[in-house]
């Protein structure tokens, strides 16, 4: 149901692709799940705006409900600055404002 990533570095910057048949894409989704509050925040605003803590916003492969209730499936457009970072799992990062239209579908957490 969800792509698989992985890493692929390019000019320097690791980017994130999936790899089918031996062959790059671009991911079609990022997932970030939110808190009800944060939610409506980034409705009224417009946008998801990085985190004042990390200076960045973080999105995964598929969604974390650990992380809050509501799950966000983002639009990955690679010009919002994206690139891959390492911890637990491969994950996006971006230090950019994404705007509000990006979001394709808003779930709830299961």
């Amino acid at each position: 149901m969800y792509e698989k990533w992985i890493e692929h570095h390019e000019n320097g910057n690791p980017l994130i692709r999936i790899n089918r048949d031996g062959k790059l894409f671009e991911p079609s989704f990022l997932y970030r799940v939110v808190s009800k509050d944060e939610y409506k925040q980034i409705h009224q605003r417009g946008y998801i705006e990085p985190s004042p803590f990390y200076n960045r916003i973080h999105a995964s492969s598929e969604p974390q409900c650990r992380y809050g209730d509501i799950v966000l499936q983002i639009k990955y457009v690679e010009s919002d600055g994206w690139v891959a970072k390492w911890g637990d799992e491969l994950y996006a990062v971006t230090d950019r404002k994404i705007p509000f239209n990006r979001i394709e579908r808003v779930s709830q957490c299961r």
